[in-house]
C-alpha cells in the first residue's frame, strides 16, 4: 500500500514538473514572438518617418528651384524696364527697337520659365508622392508582418498549453491506473483471490 502511495505521489510530482516545464517553454516562446512583433512595428514606424522626411525634403527642393526660376524671370523684366526707360528718356529710335525686341524676348522668357517651373514642380511633386506611397506600403507590410508574428505567437502558446494539458492528463491517467492496479492487488492479497 505504501508503495502505491509513493508511486502515485512520485507520478503526481513528475506531472507537476512536466506541466511547469511546458508552461515555461510556451511562455518564453510567446515573449520572444511578442518582441519580434514589437521590433516589426518599430521598423514600420521608422519607414513612415523616413518617407515623411523625404517628401518634406523634395518639396523644399522644388520650392527653392521655383524661387530661382522666378528670380531669373524678374531680373530679365527689370533689365527690360531699364532699357525701356533709357529708350524713352534718351529718345533714341535704335534703343526703342531694341527695347521692343527685349520686351518680346522677356515675355517669351518669362512664359518659358513659368512653364519650366510648373513642369519641375509637377515632376518633383509626383516623385515625392510616389516615394511616400511606396514607403507607406512598406510600413503597411511591416505592420502586417508584426500582426502575423503576434498571431503566430498566440497560436503557438495555445498549442503548447494544450499539449501540456494533454500530457498532464495522460500522466494522471497512468498514475490512477497504477493506483487501481495496486489496490486491486492489495484486495486480492487480502481476500485470497491472488494465487
Amino acid at each position: 500500500m505504501e508503495s502505491a502511495k509513493d508511486s502515485a505521489a512520485h507520478t503526481t510530482e513528475q506531472t507537476k514538473n512536466f506541466g511547469a516545464e511546458k508552461t515555461g517553454q510556451a511562455q518564453a516562446h510567446a515573449e520572444g514572438m511578442g518582441q519580434a512583433a514589437k521590433d516589426k512595428a518599430n521598423q514600420a514606424g521608422q519607414a513612415t518617418s523616413d518617407a515623411a522626411q523625404t517628401t518634406k525634403d523634395k518639396a523644399a527642393e522644388a520650392k527653392d528651384n521655383a524661387g530661382n526660376a522666378l528670380q531669373q524671370a524678374g531680373d530679365k523684366v527689370m533689365e527690360t524696364l531699364t532699357n525701356a526707360k533709357d529708350a524713352i528718356t534718351g529718345n533714341n529710335h535704335f534703343l526703342s527697337i531694341v527695347f521692343f525686341d527685349q520686351m518680346e524676348s522677356a515675355k517669351d522668357s518669362a512664359a518659358h520659365t513659368t512653364e519650366q517651373t510648373k513642369n519641375f514642380g509637377a515632376e518633383k511633386t509626383g516623385q515625392a508622392q510616389a516615394h511616400a506611397e511606396g514607403m507607406g506600403q512598406a510600413a503597411k507590410d511591416k505592420a502586417n508582418q508584426a500582426g502575423q508574428a503576434t498571431s503566430d505567437a498566440a497560436q503557438t502558446t495555445k498549442d503548447k498549453a494544450a499539449e501540456a494539458k494533454d500530457n498532464a492528463g495522460n500522466a494522471l491517467q497512468q498514475a490512477g491506473d497504477k493506483v487501481m492496479e495496486t489496490l486491486t492487488n492489495a484486495k486480492d492479497a487480502i481476500t485470497g483471490n491472488n494465487q
